[in-house]
């Protein structure tokens, strides 16, 4: 397989899959072959536009007179091998037209970049029924006019009737599961329904808010506590539909891609007590190709020292995520962590979905981290090949993903030492090294 470095040239060009190309005369995105410098560009006649991915040596260029055409580029030494045929600029950045989408500023593009840069990867995709995202939380309002055509759906389970029709071993799970109760009763939270719109609220239907996926299926499961039965009972039962998904080819259970778990235990050891063995269920999740997004504590703890759960857990299938704010700065009360946090997202003043067809703001990680979630969801809907690679590799694929989103972060000094990437969640970039590789 090719990787990420030889390939991430012009990783922009899948914006223009089912749109129309605009070039922009004489400009071209270009990879730095290993040891050159951007010096080298300059020394022959290229001006430099911006960097895209300085780490990786790609820039956005004007070349000098003779270099029209990407078989021109191929000429200059110091330029890495092109991968795409055709030339594509950088485009505007698609909106929905919901009523409140201008209010959400992590999605709508900010002038000093504290969005997440989501735009261009809704050219190529909005999202896709195909993937699942389970919100781990009190609940969510299946009913809710924004959520409830992206509400995943258990059709072969009759509602209501006390019986387990598909034999899945859930007695009406019609919507995900109630771990509080052992049934698939929901509450309409006011936590989880706002969770889930971060996520996956209805893109485009000229109403209320969007989500990372403007098209996607949203699990709910009620299981948000401190009681480690609880939890494992609710994150087992996203586990047996991935499964079940797996060994059916499809045809039962749920293709589950991410978990998010916007709550956690303050100040307590992954390593202690009955907590490892949610670290266990982290590990078995993730081989089944379940990342899980997860909230750290929302105060100013260094979670290395202090510890948390479940972000101070070790399992490499955990995404752990503190919070920014529309100045593109960490937010004061919430957690850090070198080793166990991975990286920040927008979280402060977030505007979402609310029980009873409102939405509100909320400020926390709890807000943070489904940004994530939901741009795990939206990068198997966009890279293409990436969903037939997790159906072959479903644990090693999740693992791409997750470091292809610490990777193609955005870095802020406010992050750097306090994060393991020491950066913001950047769906572009997640979304430019996966195509890339």
């Amino acid at each position: 397989m090719n990787t990420p470095a030889s390939l991430a040239l012009l990783a922009l060009m899948a914006f223009a899959t089912n749109v129309r190309a605009e070039r922009i005369p004489g400009q071209f995105v270009v990879k730095l072959q290993k040891h050159k410098t951007v010096d080298s560009l300059e020394d022959n006649g290229f001006s430099i536009i911006k960097p895209v991915i300085p780490a990786l040596g790609i820039y956005l260029v004007e070349a000098p007179q003779g270099f029209e055409s990407i078989q021109s580029l191929k000429s200059f030494s110091g330029i890495d091998s092109v991968t795409y045929e055709e030339e594509v600029s950088l485009r505007k950045a698609k909106q929905p037209n919901d009523s409140d989408f201008s209010a959400q500023w992590s999605m709508s593009t900010q002038s000093n970049g504290a969005d997440i840069h989501i735009g261009n990867v809704w050219q190529k995709s909005v999202g896709s029924q195909d993937y699942v995202v389970a919100v781990v939380d009190e609940g969510v309002d299946v009913s809710h006019a924004d959520l409830k055509q992206n509400i995943w759906t258990n059709t072969r389970e009759i509602p209501g009737n006390g019986i387990d029709d598909d034999n899945n071993g859930y007695v009406d799970d019609v919507h995900g599961w109630n771990a509080y109760q052992s049934n698939g009763d929901l509450i309409a939270s006011r936590h989880g329904t706002h969770v889930a719109g971060i996520a996956g609220a209805r893109g485009d239907n000229g109403r209320d808010v969007a989500g990372v996926n403007w098209n996607v299926k949203i699990m709910g499961v009620g299981a948000s506590s401190s009681t480690t039965s609880v939890v494992l009972e609710g994150y087992g039962y996203v586990l047996a539909q991935k499964q079940l998904w797996l060994d059916s080819n499809g045809s039962k259970g749920a293709n589950v891609v991410v978990t998010n778990s916007s709550f956690g235990v303050d100040r307590a050891r992954c390593d202690s007590g009955d907590y490892r063995l949610w670290n266990d269920v982290y590990n078995a999740m993730g081989e089944a190709g379940i990342l899980s997004a997860a909230a750290t504590i929302n105060d100013q703890v260094d979670i290395d020292k202090m510890g948390d759960v479940p972000t101070g857990c070790t399992s490499p299938y955990l995404v752990t995520v503190t919070n920014t704010t529309i100045d593109n700065e960490k937010y004061q009360y919430a957690g850090y962590g070198a080793v166990g946090i991975d990286l920040g997202a927008p979280g402060t003043d977030i505007l979402s979905t609310l029980p009873g067809d409102r939405t509100g703001s909320l400020t926390g990680t709890s807000m943070a981290t489904p940004h994530v979630a939901g741009t795990v969801a939206l990068l198997y809907a966009a890279v293409d090949g990436l969903g037939a690679a997790a159906k072959l590799n479903p644990g090693a694929t999740a693992l791409r993903v997750k470091q292809a989103l610490l990777n193609g972060s955005e870095k802020l000094p406010s992050l750097r030492g306090k994060t393991v990437s020491g950066g913001k969640l950047n769906v572009q970039g997640a979304y430019q090294i996966l195509s890339a590789e």
